[in-house]
């Protein structure tokens, strides 16, 4: 009797374990899948000394916490893309048609598109747009802007952006 007690609550903890990872399984697979395009970079400030150096590690760094920080979210399920030519360039925060093509090759409902413009010194603009693929239109459109430009106002200019999109509903 007691070995069929224990053969019982043994299946019955199996059973509970295969549905919890049926369920995980079954909701990460629900989250909106979405595809982060590297952000572009122009400077109008006029500014003599050259940074192009530095703004790129500095793009780098807003890159990688966008995607860190959606990804960790635990809202969306980020589809990496392979879209390196140079028809797939991000410029202004307008994600070109191969760029939105490879998203959606890659399984993404949604792609992540935008891009940083110094205007003076101590002014930086930054736009962020999320574009639904299958519906062919913009769900998320904002312009922030930050003053500084150290790896400071980058990191919270970033940490910004990541919050507000990571706050959106969006449904496959």
């Amino acid at each position: 009797m007691e070995r069929r007690i224990t053969v019982w609550i043994a299946g019955c903890a199996a059973l509970v374990l295969f549905t919890v990872a049926a369920m995980s399984a079954a909701a990460e697979k629900e989250l909106p899948s979405v595809a982060i395009a590297a952000f572009s970079y122009k400077d109008t400030s006029g500014e003599v000394r050259d940074q192009t150096q530095e703004h790129r590690a500095r793009l780098d760094m807003l890159n990688l916490l966008l995607r860190e920080k959606l990804a960790s979210g635990g809202k969306f399920t980020i589809v990496h893309m392979a879209c390196e030519s140079a028809e797939c360039a991000v410029e202004d925060g307008i994600a070109p048609a191969a760029l939105a093509q490879s998203a959606a090759d890659a399984g993404a409902r949604y792609i992540l598109v935008g891009g940083v413009q110094k205007m003076s010194t101590l002014v930086q603009w930054a736009r962020v747009n999320v574009l639904d693929l299958k519906e062919r239109k913009t769900v998320f459109d904002r312009l922030y802007s930050f003053r500084g430009d150290n790896d400071e106002a980058w990191r919270q200019a970033a940490l910004f952006a990541a919050r507000d999109v990571n706050e959106l509903r969006l449904g496959d």
